[in-house]
């Protein structure tokens, strides 16, 4: 099997990813490679200059906002702004052995914005993610081993300060993390991936800024480019199949060079008793506990999305096409239809226009008879008309919401601004659906 590249990502086209740390680095390789892969990216960074040079050369949908990963504050801002879900967010922010200090909030500053920081916004955008979190570890996770418990770093009198293993450290967490996070999702039910994914040796500007001799022996040589370095990250965000619970990194000798590959990490970081201490502390320090249940989207989301998707769509008199869904939704609650299906009203022509595509309806944190009533009242090409009621009648809900569809449809005042012809054909086909429905006067 030829090795995987960039150019083996799906295509992204519909969905979001949040890229922490966007601007540089092995986060601005993932920024272009995304957007090139048609992804919408948010870029989460502290210095929107920097950002927004970065966005101005990259010809794709890139939307900024401010986030320093040593604050928690600036943390719960972030979430508290982010006016959108995302498919895809990427932990790939950090701090690489920099000289002893703490965070805005007074932990020890790999510990608080490598592990703190990204537990704290995956926590907060936890119900906004609908298809995985990737955290980014390194290798160097195993330098841990060299510092005692991992968890004196939560500690104020944490003794001599060693910057690599404080490093370490944090890369350790992280893989605790991740491996946890995906135990305790699919406790809890939810179909999220957590991956882990590290990029090996690679030439960014943070191990190029290290010149002693300790940093050039752990880059290990010659460092392989920031494209190949965030490789493993795109695969672990993009590529089907990947598993939950797995680490992505290089396929070549000690994990350092190489193509996207699942890689075995250190014993100690699938220490399960390790892991629930660590999500312990965490949560003690960020105030911050993980809620699994899906936040759906509400009505009025539901309706400004409509509205969105099918911006300049008009119908067939040349009337704004949201006009009609809006007569659709209000039909359906004025025939007593549930919330689930006043939200299958504001969508029931999405799919089939291609103002929204299946997947997006796939992955939407709508209910699953919102979903199936879209479904069924999305038409096939070439489908008869006969095996179109029958899906309708088969499914719950359904039947009502297009009562109000045909309704409108069949309005005499909507149907005048047709010329005759066009007019008399949709008379005779909703009739005919009408029919087929069953559907009498009242209804």
């Amino acid at each position: 099997m030829a090795p995987w590249t960039a150019a083996d990502a799906p295509d992204q086209t519909g969905r979001t990813v949040i890229v922490t740390g966007a601007n540089s680095g092995l986060g601005a390789e993932l920024t272009r490679a995304l957007a090139r892969s048609g992804a919408t990216v948010v870029m989460a960074c502290r210095d929107l200059d920097k950002a927004r040079a970065l966005a101005d050369a990259i010809d794709g949908d890139i939307r900024l906002r401010r986030l320093d990963l040593a604050d928690l504050a600036s943390v719960r801002t972030f979430a508290d702004e982010l006016d959108t879900g995302a498919d895809v967010l990427i932990n790939n922010a950090g701090v690489m052995a920099v000289p002893e200090g703490t965070t805005a909030d007074g932990f020890e500053r790999h510990l608080g914005t490598n592990h703190l920081g990204p537990y704290a916004l995956t926590g907060l955008l936890l119900d906004r993610v609908r298809d995985r979190v990737v955290t980014v570890s390194s290798g160097l996770h195993r330098l841990a081993g060299l510092g005692g418990d991992l968890l004196t770093a939560f500690d104020t009198d944490r003794g001599r300060y060693q910057r690599w293993i404080a490093y370490g450290r944090s890369k350790l967490a992280n893989l605790l993390f991740a491996y946890e996070l995906q135990r305790r999702l699919g406790t809890a039910g939810r179909p999220l991936l957590s991956v882990a994914a590290h990029p090996g040796v690679a030439g960014t500007e943070g191990q190029r800024r290290d010149t002693s001799l300790q940093g050039k022996f752990l880059a290990g040589g010659k460092a392989q480019s920031p494209e190949m370095g965030a490789l493993p990250l795109l695969y672990a965000a993009t590529a089907p199949g990947v598993r939950g619970g797995t680490c992505i990194g290089p396929d070549g000798f000690a994990q350092r060079k190489g193509h996207p590959a699942v890689v075995n990490t250190s014993r100690r970081s699938r220490d399960q008793a390790l892991a629930a201490r660590l999500w312990t502390r965490s949560e003690a320090a960020t105030g911050i506990t993980y809620d699994y249940t899906v936040r759906r989207l509400t009505l009025a989301e539901v309706e400004a999305t409509a509205r969105a998707a099918h911006t300049g769509q008009t119908d067939k008199a040349g009337r704004p096409y949201a006009g009609h869904l809006q007569a659709v939704a209000e039909g359906t609650r004025a025939r007593g239809g549930s919330d689930e299906q006043i939200a299958a009203a504001w969508l029931h022509d999405a799919i089939e226009d291609d103002a929204l595509s299946s997947r997006w309806l796939d992955e939407a944190p709508l209910s699953p008879g919102t979903k199936d009533i879209v479904r069924a009242l999305t038409k096939q090409p070439g489908e008869d008309p006969g095996a179109y009621a029958d899906r309708i009648l088969a499914t719950d809900g359904a039947r009502l919401v297009k009562a109000a569809d045909l309704a409108h449809n069949a309005d005499p005042a909507r149907l005048a601004a047709l010329d005759g012809p066009t007019r008399e054909r949709l008379t005779r086909k909703y009739a005919d659906m009408r029919a087929r429905l069953g559907l009498g006067e009242d209804d």
